[in-house]
């Protein structure tokens, strides 16, 4: 029904605009402005067609990123798969305790650089509040470090007390993730099906709020455990 009145609209426009040629021109131009409608529909159903569908089943594959990628033993963490940056910022908070007179410079700025990057690329499945809030306490123990070590406060004594401080900051923010991930494996059926409620609400909200609004649902149900 549409494709006719899409047709029968550009029919009309065309006669208007060439009412003095002669008839076969006529026809021979609506019949190109009928192909051309067609094009058109066709390429709207493919666009369609082509839209993603979230389900539950995809959000829940993502989500399991969690539970499979942080292996954990004996309640410490072993490693995170995919996650290099992790695994270099926690050498090089471990080699804090070596730091001499000769290499505390190349250390720091090892630190800095490495943190940085464990920052910006952190996986979206570990950007939950309570690991959020850990990773902010570590960058500011670094940042008091870099401060103090160029300052008035500037001491060896001073400076392995700051390094004491990160890398305990450090230990916290592995715990944070560990208990996130109790929190998840023991919760995230009820979590996800927040999530899924959200992510298919009939609310008039673009696509970025309902993603918004579904990321609080879930974490406020992870946290609630």
């Amino acid at each position: 029904m549409k494709k006719t009145l899409l047709i029968t609209l550009f029919a009309t426009a065309t006669l208007i605009a060439c009412k003095e040629q002669e008839n076969n021109d006529l026809e021979e131009m609506v019949e190109n402005t009928t192909e051309q409608v067609e094009e058109t529909t066709v390429d709207i159903e493919d666009a369609a067609q082509e839209t993603i569908t979230y389900t539950k089943e995809n959000v829940t594959a993502l989500a399991n990123d969690f539970e499979s990628n942080v292996e954990v033993k004996d309640d410490n963490i072993v490693a995170i798969k995919g996650y290099d940056s992790y695994t270099v910022l926690r050498t090089n908070i471990m080699d804090l305790s070596t730091v001499t007179e000769d290499n505390i410079n190349s250390r720091s700025e090892s630190l800095r650089n490495s943190f940085n990057s464990f920052k910006s690329t952190i996986p979206a499945y570990l950007r939950i509040d309570d690991v959020q809030d850990a990773i902010e306490d570590v960058e500011k123990e670094i940042k008091e470090y870099e401060e103090e070590r160029v300052g008035e406060k500037a001491s060896t004594k001073n400076n392995k007390e700051n390094m004491e401080e990160i890398q305990e900051a450090f230990d916290d923010l592995e715990k944070e993730i560990i208990q996130a991930r109790k929190k998840y494996v023991d919760n995230k059926e009820d979590a996800m099906e927040e999530y899924m409620e959200e992510i298919n609400s009939s609310r008039k909200q673009s696509t970025t709020e309902k993603y918004l609004d579904a990321t609080e649902e879930y974490n406020e149900e992870i946290k609630d455990k």
